[in-house]
């Protein structure tokens, strides 16, 4: 600064200094910190929040080198007053440009509307300019306006209260009829559905620019969030945001920490919950039903009792008069085997021991066969399932593809192992990102996708892929826009109030839990109007609209598939039973009985020849027998 800026400095400090030494007890408090170019070590970090920031210059090149060192601080505050003082001796004229180039950049790069401008026309004398962005011209309304609002001469205003009332006049006023603003919504059902005419974001943006009273034009958009670029630009919605192409934007997103340091957001107003979705495990083979109802542990507790069985009644057979029977060990373990089973026998027992033998299992049989029949009625009503994967773990090590949108992975580039791990193998190329299509290749295997389950919820694909048990992270909806939108304190106050007052909780609930009711609902009325009084074609679209992909109602009735199990064993013990037979057929034939003995007289005989050979050799001396 020169030594004139210097000395406005100073006598506008002594003011200050006059001011609070002799303020009234009752007035308010406040903080005064001063910075100025000619201290040494000054940094960004020594501006701090405040309400009011006065930059005093004596040309325009230093008011903007402090200006851009003051928005780009971390403590900068955009809505706060700005007061800017220019007094440059050399040049008195051009004060009109000036001011206008200076409101116009604080309004569009960083959204300040108090701003007020004081260009020294003389050295006693400033001409006072401030900015009305938000007037009710139809044409320009939303860019700023240039007005000079007085005079003020040797500390004093020409005309104070007509400056007073301009100065004091909202910039932002209650309604605007002719102001709209862009709202540019990503497709993200159910926050934006299809065509950007309904949705939970949609209902809440509109619910509240009507109380507002403010008018908004909806885009359409299938361009994602956002990322910052390596020359520092945004791409995207973001990118749109920063270039003034929306003023707001949606789509289920939840800024992080680096949105938040250079974007405002609203109030969170709904919550989500993202996990990865794997496909659906289908019902188990219906023949496994007869053997999955008990456990493998609980069969080899019944093969141990048969056995046992088995044995004491062979045993109490054969050591009381019993018939044979009772004493052949074939014949005992069918015996044993068919009571077991609950099948009748007609070798029973005559003696006391076996007869009590008999009564036991009978008691047996009875309760293990009632409890066997009453799940297999439960397994056959409710098929269990394949195994499913369940756990972050188990996908890992499936070796699936997993993958989901850009801004997802932010989550698991941390210094933790294993979700470094997810971040390695995470893809975010086109097939990942939320569709149909996409859960339609999930529920065939083909993938696993981190994906909102709102989103899953309102997918007609809803009940064919499987979410694991532990959510990945949850995140708050919030609706982006530009650092000092104008807007922002408004619309935070009527989504906190909606919010107090149970509305958003009420939307959240309505489409959880009515989502397919009001599908059907929607879906009747659209075939109605189609069909009109033609019950029977109306039944028969219906029918037809069902997705075929969906999962399968659970078949109560018996049918070919359910008994596999039971005909494999039929077959299988036919197939035993026969070969045996044809065994035991050729084993008795004449010409087998023949050649066996041929065969037995030939090994006799060698064996004879051998010996009679060994022995001879002993005799003669030729070979010399081993002797103990």
């Amino acid at each position: 600064m020169t030594n004139l800026a210097t000395e406005i400095e100073i006598a506008y400090l002594r003011d200050l200094h006059d001011r609070i030494i002799n303020r009234d007890e009752k007035g308010k408090h406040f903080q005064l910190k001063v910075l100025s170019h000619f201290a040494k070590g000054i940094t960004r970090k020594d501006i701090v929040l405040t309400n009011v920031y006065i930059i005093i210059a004596d040309n325009a090149e230093t008011l903007n080198q402090s200006l851009d060192a003051l928005t780009t601080s971390p403590s900068f505050n955009e809505i706060a007053k700005f007061i800017l003082f220019i007094n440059n001796p050399s040049q008195r004229n051009g004060g009109e440009e000036i001011a206008s180039y200076f409101l116009i950049k604080m309004f569009k790069e960083h959204r300040a509307l108090d701003v007020v401008l004081l260009y020294a026309s003389d050295a006693f004398a400033y001409d006072i300019y401030t900015g009305n962005p938000y007037h009710e011209n139809k044409t320009d309304c939303g860019e700023m306006k240039i007005l000079n609002i007085g005079k003020c001469a040797n500390g004093k205003f020409e005309d104070e209260n007509s400056t007073k009332e301009v100065l004091q006049t909202p910039k932002i006023p209650s309604t605007i009829n002719d102001r709209v603003y862009k709202f540019c919504a990503r497709v993200q059902e159910p926050f934006v559905n299809e065509g950007c005419h309904d949705g939970l974001e949609i209902d809440i943006l509109q619910l509240v620019m009507k109380e507002m009273g403010y008018k908004v034009d909806i885009f359409c958009s299938k361009l994602g969030r956002g990322e910052r670029m390596d020359d520092g630009t945004w791409s995207n919605l973001l990118g749109q945001v920063r270039n003034g192409e929306c003023d707001i934007i949606a789509g289920g997103f939840f800024p992080d920490h680096e949105v938040h340091a250079e974007f405002e957001a609203t109030e969170f107003y709904l919550q989500d919950y993202y996990t990865f979705y794997v496909k659906k495990a289908s019902f188990a083979p219906r023949w496994k039903s007869l053997i999955i109802i008990f456990k493998f542990r609980t069969w080899v507790a019944f093969s141990i009792v048969v056995l046992v069985s088995w044995i004491s009644w062979y045993l109490l057979g054969r050591m009381s008069s019993e018939s044979k029977a009772h004493k052949q060990i074939v014949l005992t373990y069918l015996n044993v085997l068919a009571l077991s089973l609950g099948v009748s026998t007609n070798n029973r027992p005559n003696s006391n021991p076996l007869r009590l033998l008999f009564i036991i299992l009978s008691l047996y049989a009875l309760t293990l066969n009632a409890i066997y029949t009453s799940k297999l009625i439960t397994v056959f009503t409710s098929p269990p399932y394949d195994y499913q994967i369940e756990t972050i773990e188990e996908l890992l090590e499936s070796e699936i593809p997993i993958g989901g949108r850009l801004e997802n992975q932010d989550w698991f580039e941390n210094d933790d192992e294993f979700d470094r791990m997810i971040s390695h193998r995470y893809n975010y190329s086109e097939t990942f990102r939320p569709s149909t299509k996409s859960l339609k290749r999930v529920m065939k295997g083909e993938q696993a996708l981190l994906i909102s389950q709102l989103y899953v919820r309102s997918n007609k694909y809803r009940n064919s892929v499987f979410g694991l048990s532990k959510s990945i992270f949850s995140n708050q909806l919030e609706m982006i826009f530009e650092r000092g939108f104008p807007l922002q304190h408004r619309i935070n106050k009527i989504i906190a109030s909606l919010r107090d007052m149970g509305y958003m909780s009420k939307l959240f609930k309505d489409f959880y839990y009515n989502m397919t009711i009001i599908e059907s609902i929607k879906k009747l009325k659209r075939f109605r109007k189609k069909f009109g009084s033609d019950i029977e074609q109306l039944e028969l679209a219906l029918a037809d609209d069902d997705d075929e992909d969906e999962e399968e109602t659970p078949r109560i009735a018996l049918t070919i598939e359910h008994l596999d199990g039971a005909f494999s064993n039929l077959f299988l013990g036919l197939a035993i039973s026969s070969g045996i037979f044809i065994m035991e057929i050729i084993l008795k034939s004449k010409f087998i009985n023949r050649n066996v003995k041929l065969f037995g007289r030939l090994l006799s005989k060698m064996f004879c020849n051998h010996k009679r050979k060994r022995k001879q050799e002993i005799i003669e001396g030729k070979m010399i027998p081993f002797r103990n």
